[in-house]
């Protein structure tokens, strides 16, 4: 598990990374700020994915 999350932490600050560098091509540098929450969201909700992923994996070990 521990192992799971660090490459979730680290695959995610990459797309952070890579959707800012975007944000900053397609917005300009004054509004990449306003992608920012966007980001966010999408981060959220790709976590709880992948939680709700992984609780239905631990349901069927048992």
């Amino acid at each position: 598990m521990g192992k799971a999350l660090k490459i979730y932490l680290l695959f995610m600050m990459v797309v952070c990374f890579i959707m800012s560098a975007i944000s900053v091509v397609f917005l300009g540098k004054e509004n990449y700020l306003l992608g920012l929450p966007t980001f966010a969201i999408a981060g959220s909700l790709l976590w709880k994915i992948m939680k709700f992923n992984m609780d239905l994996r631990s349901l069927k070990q048992f």
